[in-house]
């Protein structure tokens, strides 16, 4: 069990933020991880809104056509459970 609620982190890590702790803290949930905990400011800097954060994911391929995904998950073989996920559009 670890004394502290300060979450590790990898280059690239995405956070989505709760709270601001004071003092330079953030209370975040990890993407990739899911994990909460709390991360300090000055380590971070703010995502790029035309970043999509499912690209961390290796089963997100936002360009994937229906075929390129059949064919993706063919390769994978019989008694592998994959999945693949594209990017949805809604139109209005």
């Amino acid at each position: 069990m670890p004394d502290t609620d300060e979450l590790t982190f990898q280059k690239g890590d995405i956070f989505f933020v709760h709270n601001e702790l004071g003092d330079g803290w953030l209370w975040v949930t990890a993407h990739r991880t899911g994990e909460q905990g709390m991360i300090f400011r000055d380590l971070v800097e703010d995502l790029d809104e035309t970043i999509d954060p499912n690209t961390v994911f290796d089963w997100f391929h936002p360009e994937c056509t229906k075929n390129d995904a059949v064919d993706m998950l063919v390769k994978a073989g019989p008694g592998k459970h994959g999945h693949i996920v594209q990017k949805l559009f809604t139109y209005i």
